[in-house]
């Protein structure tokens, strides 16, 4: 069976600002791990999963001790794709790749499905999340 991706655009409702301000320091700490591992991927010639994983995760865990295993896999993974994108689209990369607004994709080691929402991961505890979704164009 294949497997399928469905992207949504929603707006997340938390139970508290408190909750709010978790998800923003997790965003944050993934946007700066990404333009940590960026110069480093910059200056290398392979993208593949192991050898960037090599180059980037430990001096990126000796950076950011409070990020999660996960949140750093996903930010060098990011980088990743954004070099191997820039190279196979032809663009031409005069410094180091710098991802300015607050974005992660969420796998299924970052969140799980409740019947209202999401439980997502961020830097100390699972917070959930309820959905609202916006009317179809």
């Amino acid at each position: 069976m294949e497997e399928q991706t469905i992207t949504l655009k929603t707006k997340l409702i938390f139970n508290s600002n408190e909750d709010r301000q978790s998800i923003i320091r997790f965003l944050e700490l993934e946007r700066d791990i990404f333009n940590f591992c960026s110069p480093i991927l910059y200056n290398s010639s392979s993208y593949g999963t192991s050898h960037v994983h090599k180059l980037c995760y430990y001096p990126a865990k000796s950076q950011f001790p409070q990020a999660k295993s996960q949140l750093i896999i996903k930010a060098e993974s990011t980088c990743k794709e954004a070099y191997k994108s820039f190279r196979s689209n032809k663009h031409k990369i005069n410094q180091p790749i710098t991802k300015k607004r607050l974005s992660c994709r969420y796998d299924q080691r970052l969140y799980s499905k409740t019947e209202t929402g999401f439980k997502l991961t961020t830097l100390s505890k699972r917070i959930s999340a309820d959905l609202v979704f916006y009317d179809k164009l």
